[in-house]
């Protein structure tokens, strides 16, 4: 008998009723299925998260560098206004850049021209220097 083919039905006083029976219909997920779908968000959502995590950090990471970098064209600045050559050797300051405690290592050395120096400046977070944030090397004019 096809599905919605009208169905004869005795009752309990014997009366014959025709009855047709309807297709049955979805009632909804079942729990197996409502489990699946909550996994693979979870693991979507996870996903997401490390991926925001890792924009924020290597945005943080750009921004010291920026900072240290602001914080080198500073003194370079300086060496170059002050009319004199800096003196060999090495020098540890502070340099902070905004609200970013930032530690600096200056060494300037001889080259082998006479008329030049090297000036290395290496960029720490803190003065620990655990994490170097940037270095550069330049050379400059004795005057």
């Amino acid at each position: 008998m096809a599905n919605g083919a009208p169905r004869c039905a005795v009752t309990a006083w014997g009366i014959s009723v025709l009855t047709t029976k309807a297709p049955r219909l979805a009632r909804g997920f079942t729990l197996i299925e409502v489990l699946v779908a909550l996994t693979i968000l979870a693991l979507a959502l996870g996903a997401s998260l490390r991926a925001v995590a890792a924009l924020t950090q290597n945005s943080e990471a750009l921004q010291k560098k920026l900072y240290a970098s602001w914080s080198v064209e500073n003194r370079l600045a300086e060496l170059r206004l002050g009319g004199v050559a800096p003196p060999n050797g090495v020098r540890n300051f502070d340099c902070p850049q905004g609200r970013l405690p930032l530690y600096c290592v200056e060494e300037v050395r001889n080259t082998a021209n006479v008329y030049m120096r090297r000036v290395e400046l290496q960029v720490y977070a803190d003065a620990s220097r655990a994490q170097r944030v940037l270095s550069v090397a330049t050379i400059m004019a004795n005057r």
